[in-house]
């Protein structure tokens, strides 16, 4: 049996289907949107994290574009959930920000193990000198920035509603 366009189109949008498309905004303009807030939101972090660590650190900008270097890649691992979640309303809120929090420690941890260093788990913590602080550092700054990033995104979705949510509320 083929379905024409219209029954596909029927089937996708109807009330009593569990899944929902990807977003309810079906224009590029919410999701472009909601992309740059995730960007803004990232910036805010990344910029005063890199000023704060650099200037203990001794140069700004190379902890800056250490930063936006290994930042960067989560930034884009996240867009699935920029993709899936229009709003920040009830319980995506709370998925949002811990999966913000978790997906940066969780990419460098799995990252150490696919590197195969042998010395990965006995230096996880203190590292070594000449190569920079161990990966257990660097998984709590990822996931400090994480947190501060995905909490910035929730309070642009909440306070700066789209105006599909807008229009829903009047």
């Amino acid at each position: 049996m083929k379905l024409a366009p219209k029954d596909v189109i029927d089937w996708v949008r109807h009330p009593r289907r569990r899944g929902v498309p990807i977003s309810t905004e079906d224009n590029w303009v919410g999701i472009l949107r909601r992309i740059c807030f995730w960007f803004i939101s990232f910036l805010l972090v990344v910029l005063p994290f890199s000023l704060l660590v650099g200037k203990a650190m001794g140069s700004v900008a190379l902890v800056l574009s250490v930063t936006l270097m290994a930042a960067f890649p989560v930034w884009c691992l996240y867009l699935p959930f920029i993709f899936r979640f229009n709003n920040a309303n009830g319980r995506r809120s709370l998925i949002l920000v811990l999966g913000g929090t978790l997906i940066g420690p969780a990419t460098i941890f799995v990252l150490g193990l696919v590197m195969g260093n042998e010395n990965f788990f006995w230096k996880f913590w203190s590292g070594n000198i000449e190569e920079g602080m161990g990966a257990g550092y660097s998984i709590v700054l990822a996931s400090i920035v994480g947190f501060f990033t995905s909490a910035i995104y929730v309070l642009f979705l909440k306070f700066w509603p789209s105006r599909h949510d807008a229009a829903k509320s009047v």
